[in-house]
C-alpha cells in the first residue's frame, strides 16, 4: 500500500524585495524548525503566482516590490481567507501592526538583530498554520456533514440507483470542498470500473482513463484497492504517490492533488466504489476518511433496499398477471355481456387464447343452466348495479368440460362515472380443498393489509374505476363506494395541493412506463391529514397499450413525522453550530492576536491570565460544538482493539508528567471515534484534577463486560457523584464542565452504562459495563 506523506511539513512562502535576504531569512528558518520547507518568492507578483494551494504560511517584508505588505495581505486574504500571511519587517509600527491584524494577519513581528528572531518567527508560524489547519479540518467535517445529512435525505425517498448516484455526486462537489466525485461499477468480466455518475470538474477525465479492480497498474490506484481491499483507500499526493502514475498528468491537468475511494458494499454484495477528488494535497485526514467511509456504507443500504422493493414490485406483478384465480372484464352490447378482456388462467382453464375470448359473448363460455341466470335471471344486471355477493356459475371449455367456479362481479364504470360492464372473478371450485385454501389467503391478506394501514388497489386507466381492499375509509375518512373512480378520490379523499401531482402522474403512463409511485397528502375535510405512499405497477394489453394500475396506497404518517422532526432537529442544531462556531471564534481570535502583540510591548504577569482565559475558551468552543454535533449518534460499529485505541488517546491529549497503564486486553464493538472522545476526555479530566504525577490505569471491571478508568488523584466528593455528567459541572478552575457529559453521552449512544466509584489508591474510577465484546 502506498505510504501517506507526512502531513506535519510546512511550506512557507517567504516574500521580498533582495533575492539574497529572502535566500539567507529562508535558511535561518529552515535551520530553526526542521518541519519547515521555505521557498522565497521576489515581490508581490511572483507570490501570487507560487499561492498554488501547496503553500501552508505566507511570510513578507513589509516594503516589496510592486506593493506593501498591507496591499499584499488583502490580495492573499481575498484569495484563500485560511491563509496565514505573517509581516516580519524591518519597517513597520504599531498603527502597521494593528492594521495588518485588522485585515486578517496571523501575525505581525519586527525584526531584530538576533538569533532567537527566526527562531520566534519560525513558533510563530507553526502555531499559526496549526490553527488554520485545524480551522480548515473543522470547516471540511462541516461542509462534508452538511452534505451527507443533505444526501441521506435524498436516500429516504431514493427510488432508482442512478438518481442516487447523480445526487450524491452532485452534493459531494456542490455542497462540500470536492473538485470531482465519480460513482463506478465493476464489469464482471473485464474487471473494469465503469462509470455510471459524476460530477464537478471533469473536462472528460473519466474518458480517458482506464480503472480497473485487479492487481494490474490500472487497479493499484485508490479505487481497485478500496473494492479488492474492501475499505477505503486514499492517495494523499497524486504527484508524488508511485501507484497514481497512470493517471497523474490527467489528474494534475484538472486541478487533482489527492483522492479517496470507498467501496459501495452491502453484506455480500459489491455494488462499486465512490470516488472524490481534492485540489490540495493531504485532503483525507482520519475523520473526513471515516465519513466517507460511513458515506458509502449508507449509500449501498440504500441500494439494497431498492433491490428488495423492486423484488416485491415483481412478486405484485406476477400475483396479478399470473393470478391462481380467473377474472374477465365484460361490456354491455346489444344489452349482452361481451367478453372485454380476460387473464392468462381464464383463457387457459377454458382451452382458448385471449384473443379467441376477446369480443365473444360471456354466455357463451357458460353452461346452459348458467347463461339463463345471465341472461333471463337478473344475473348481470345484478352484477351492473352492484346488487351482488357471491354466486355459482358452471363454465365450459372449448372441448365442452364443465368447470366449476365461485362468481363475485362488480360494476365496472368509464370515465365519466357511466356503468359499462362488469369485473368479473371466477374461482375454480372444481376441488372445494382448493376454495377452502383460497378464502384463507383472502382472509389473511385482509388482516395483513389492515394490520398495516395498505390498501390495495386495482384502476382501469381507461375508465378510471378504481376497485379497492383493505382499510379505505380508516386512511381516507369516507366509505370506499363514494369515491369509486379516479376523478372522485382526486376530489374527494386527496389534498387539493397534491390532486395535480396524482392526476398527472397517472396521464404521464405510456408503453415504456413499467411502475409509477409519488406521496401525497389526504383531504383536510376528512379528519386528520396523513400521508400516503402511492405505489403501482401498470398493466398492459396484448399490443402493449396500458390497461390497468395494481399497486397499494400506505399510511406514512408516523415516518413523515419523524422525518420532519428530525430535519426541525438539524437545524436547531446546525444553528447552534453555527453560532458557537462563527460568532465566538471570530472575536477570539482578534483577542489572541491582539494578546500576541500586548507581550511584545510589555512584560505583564496578568497578560499569561489572558491567554488561559483564552484557552479555556477554544476549550469550551470545542467541547459544545461536539455535544451538539455529534449527539446521541453511534454511525459505524466495528471491532476496536482496547490497548491500541488507549495508547493512542493517551498521546494525543497533554498528559505532563502523568503516566498511563493498560491492564485490559481484547476488542469490543463501538464506534472508534467516540470511544476516542470518551477516552480523551476521561484522560484529561484525570490530568486536570490528579495533576503532574497521577498515574492513570485502564483495566477489567469486577463481574462486567466493559472497562474502567481509574486514577490515584484527589478522587470524586460522594455527594458530587451524581452530579459530575451534567452539563457544566465542575470542580476544577480549568475544566469546561462539558467533558464528562461528552463521556455520558457516549456512553448512553451505544447503550452501555457508567458508574462513577472510588478507586483502589482512592482516586476517581469510572467503570464503563454492558460492553459487547468483539
Amino acid at each position: 500500500m502506498t505510504t501517506e506523506p507526512d502531513p506535519e511539513g510546512i511550506r512557507v512562502l517567504y516574500v521580498d524585495d533582495e533575492p539574497n535576504l529572502a535566500e539567507e531569512s529562508a535558511g535561518r528558518l529552515e535551520r530553526s524548525d526542521d518541519r519547515l520547507d521555505v521557498e522565497t518568492a521576489i515581490g508581490a507578483s511572483r507570490a501570487l503566482d507560487r499561492l498554488d494551494g501547496g503553500i501552508d504560511c505566507v511570510v513578507s517584508e513589509y516594503d516589496v516590490a510592486e506593493r506593501d505588505g498591507l496591499e499584499l495581505l488583502d490580495l492573499v486574504v481575498d484569495r484563500d481567507p485560511d491563509l496565514p500571511f505573517i509581516l516580519f519587517t524591518d519597517e513597520g509600527s504599531e498603527e502597521i501592526a494593528s492594521e495588518a491584524i485588522a485585515r486578517g494577519a496571523a501575525g505581525y513581528l519586527p525584526k531584530r538583530e538576533d538569533e532567537g528572531r527566526y527562531d520566534l518567527l519560525a513558533r510563530r508560524i507553526a502555531n499559526a498554520v496549526d490553527r488554520s489547519r485545524d480551522r480548515g479540518a473543522r470547516k471540511r467535517r462541516d461542509r462534508i456533514t452538511t452534505a451527507i445529512r443533505e444526501i441521506n435525505r435524498v436516500l429516504i425517498d431514493a427510488r432508482t440507483r442512478e438518481g442516487i448516484n447523480e445526487e450524491v455526486c452532485r452534493t459531494l462537489t456542490g455542497s462540500a470542498f470536492y473538485r470531482f466525485a465519480w460513482i463506478g461499477a465493476v464489469d464482471e468480466e473485464t474487471e473494469r470500473v465503469i462509470p455510471r455518475a459524476a460530477a464537478g470538474i471533469e473536462e472528460g477525465y473519466l474518458d480517458s482513463i482506464d480503472v480497473t479492480a485487479d492487481d494490474r497498474p490500472t487497479g493499484r490506484g485508490p479505487g481497485g484497492r478500496a473494492l479488492r481491499e474492501g475499505s477505503i483507500a486514499v492517495s494523499q499526493a497524486v504527484e508524488s504517490d508511485a501507484d497514481f502514475e497512470p493517471w497523474r498528468e490527467e489528474a494534475l491537468e484538472r486541478g487533482y492533488r489527492a483522492v479517496a475511494a470507498a467501496p459501495l458494499a452491502y453484506k455480500d454484495t459489491n455494488y462499486g466504489v465512490l470516488c472524490v477528488y481534492a485540489n490540495h494535497e493531504n485532503a483525507f485526514g482520519e475523520s473526513e476518511r471515516e465519513l466517507l467511509s460511513e458515506l458509502a456504507d449508507t449509500i449501498a443500504h440504500a441500494y439494497n433496499r431498492i433491490d428488495i422493493r423492486e423484488a416485491y414490485r415483481n412478486q405484485y406483478r406476477e400475483l396479478f398477471e399470473e393470478a391462481p384465480v380467473m377474472f374477465a372484464f365484460t361490456r354491455r352490447e346489444n344489452g349482452k355481456p361481451t367478453i372485454d378482456d380476460c387473464n392468462e388462467l381464464f383463457a387457459e382453464r377454458l382451452g382458448y387464447s385471449r384473443e379467441d375470448l376477446r369480443g365473444r359473448p360471456l354466455a357463451d363460455v357458460y353452461t346452459e343452466e348458467s347463461a339463463e341466470i345471465l341472461l333471463d335471471g337478473g344475473g348481470y344486471e345484478r352484477a351492473l348495479s352492484g346488487d351482488f355477493s357471491r354466486e355459482s356459475r358452471t363454465l365450459l371449455g372449448s372441448g365442452g368440460e364443465e368447470i366449476e367456479t365461485m362468481l363475485r362481479a362488480t360494476p365496472r364504470r368509464n370515465g365519466g362515472g357511466e356503468v359499462i360492464g362488469t369485473h368479473a372473478l371466477y374461482v375454480d371450485v372444481t376441488d372445494r380443498s382448493r376454495l377452502e385454501e383460497l378464502e384463507a389467503i383472502r382472509e389473511r391478506m385482509g388482516f395483513a393489509l389492515d394490520a398495516t394501514d395498505s390498501i390495495l388497489f386495482e384502476i382501469d386507466l381507461e375508465t378510471g374505476v378504481e376497485t379497492r381492499h383493505g382499510p379505505f375509509e380508516r386512511l381516507y375518512g369516507i366509505p370506499s363506494i363514494r369515491a369509486e373512480t379516479s376523478g372522485e378520490f382526486y376530489e374527494r379523499c386527496v389534498h387539493p395541493d397534491d390532486r395535480e401531482e396524482l392526476a398527472t402522474l397517472q396521464e404521464s403512463i405510456d408503453a415504456d412506463t413499467a411502475t409509477v409511485g409519488c406521496e401525497f397528502r389526504t383531504h383536510p375535510d376528512r379528519g386528520e391529514v396523513r400521508w400516503i405512499r402511492f405505489e403501482a405497477y401498470v398493466s398492459t394489453g396484448p399490443d402493449g397499450t396500458p390497461e390497468r394500475l395494481v399497486g397499494l396506497d400506505t399510511d406514512i404518517t408516523a415516518q413523515k413525522r419523524r422525518q420532519q422532526e428530525l430535519e426541525r432537529q438539524n437545524e436547531r442544531l446546525e444553528e447552534f453550530a453555527s453560532i458557537v462556531s462563527h460568532d465566538l471564534r471570530n472575536p477570539l481570535n482578534v483577542a489572541v492576536g491582539r494578546t500576541e502583540l500586548a507581550s511584545e510591548d510589555c512584560d505583564s504577569p496578568h497578560l499569561e491570565a489572558v491567554e488561559n482565559a483564552h484557552d479555556r475558551m477554544q476549550d469550551l468552543i470545542e467541547d459544545l460544538l461536539t455535544l451538539a454535533r455529534e449527539g446521541d449518534e453511534v454511525r459505524a460499529v466495528e471491532p476496536v482493539a482496547l490497548t491500541e485505541v488507549c495508547e493512542r488517546c493517551w498521546n494525543r491529549i497533554d498528559a505532563g508528567g502523568a503516566t498511563l497503564e493498560v491492564e485490559v486486553d481484547g476488542t469490543i464493538e463501538a464506534d472508534r471515534s467516540r470511544v476516542q472522545q470518551l477516552l480523551e476526555n476521561l484522560f484529561r479530566n484525570s490530568v486536570e484534577h490528579g495533576g503532574e504525577g497521577v498515574s492513570v490505569t485502564v483495566g477489567d471491571p469486577d463481574g462486567g463486560e466493559g472497562f474502567y478508568v481509574a486514577d490515584d488523584g484527589p478522587g470524586i466528593l460522594e455527594e458530587d457523584r451524581e452530579d459530575v455528567f451534567e452539563a457544566g459541572f465542575s470542580t476544577a478552575e480549568s475544566g469546561t464542565g462539558f467533558g464528562l457529559r461528552i463521556v455520558k453521552q457516549v456512553v448512553d449512544a451505544h447503550g452501555w452504562s457508567i458508574d462513577v466509584t472510588e478507586g483502589d489508591e482512592g482516586g476517581a474510577r469510572f467503570e464503563i459495563t454492558d460492553v459487547t465484546r468483539a
